[in-house]
């Protein structure tokens, strides 16, 4: 073996012994062990990892659950007569209205609030019922679900976020019915998340400029100061300016916007209230 080789060989069984080292020290493990407990607690407390027996250990809640998701209304309607609760809840906190619209079963959903469902039940890790009713592309459900008394301004999920955040997605070519329907039931277009964000900045953030625009018309705030000092469309209009496809369909929108501004005298050059120009 040439010496040049040999040297290889050496460094690569000293670094082989350093990860292994380090992987027994103490550190490394708690590390390991952390993320073990996590996934741990995913697979226990997530409702999409869990079948029907694991979220509803209840027979009767179970059976009620099952009939929502296949549509039984004759069913359903034979469950609730007998006492079983409509809004009993399961392993993290799931409902057989949730088990309804997770299955996308409409005549189920609709026959669950009918019967009194509610809602507006907070799922552990997995946002409302209003929340899927909002991803749904099927509009019906979150028109039920409006229509039954839910809360347009419900907060859930990671970010603690309303529902109609699920309308803004990037990448997006058009504004779904969902979003109207939302701010036609009342949501509160100026309500923050956990993470200090409004939907306004939400959607520049996530270049959906044409949301903005809809929401400047609506009169949504858009000078509001986050948690690091910066004016967030401000900020988001800076930032795609350099980046973003002159050609494309949401540079256009973003000129739009900037041209909202310009007509109201509004310098959304200073990013940071008390500086001065562009740099945030």
């Amino acid at each position: 073996m040439s010496r040049p080789i040999l040297k290889l060989v050496i460094r690569y069984v000293m670094f082989a012994c350093l990860l292994s080292a380090c992987a027994s020290e103490p550190h490394f493990r708690a590390l390991e062990d952390a993320e073990k407990a996590h996934n741990k607690k995913q697979r226990e407390t997530s409702l999409v990892l869990m079948d029907l027996d694991e979220i509803f250990p209840d027979p009767q809640v179970r059976a009620l659950a099952k009939a929502a998701g296949k549509g039984d209304v004759k069913k359903i309607r034979e469950l609730v007569a007998n006492g079983v609760d409509v809004n009993a809840q399961g392993r993290s906190t799931g409902t057989p209205l949730f088990w309804a619209i997770y299955k996308g079963n409409l005549e189920g959903f609709e026959e669950l609030l009918k019967q009194g469902a509610t809602p507006n039940v907070k799922l552990e890790g997995s946002s409302t019922v209003m929340h899927w009713a909002t991803r749904n592309k099927d509009s019906r459900f979150l028109q039920l679900a409006l229509a039954y008394g839910g809360d347009p301004n419900l907060k859930g999920g990671m970010f603690d976020a309303p529902p109609i955040e699920e309308t803004v997605e990037l990448g997006g070519k058009t504004i779904p019915r969902n979003y109207y329907l939302l701010i036609e039931a009342g949501t509160d277009l100026n309500i923050k998340t956990n993470t200090d964000a409004t939907l306004l900045t939400q959607a520049a953030g996530r270049r959906r400029y044409d949301v903005v625009l809809d929401l400047l018309n609506r009169g949504a705030e858009f000078q509001m100061v986050n948690g690091i000092g910066r004016v967030g469309l401000y900020y988001w209009l800076a930032e795609h300016e350099r980046v973003m496809d002159k050609n494309e369909d949401a540079y256009k929108q973003k000129k739009k916007v900037e041209q909202w501004l310009q007509d109201r005298n509004i310098d959304f050059s200073i990013i940071t209230p008390g500086s001065k120009g562009n740099s945030g």
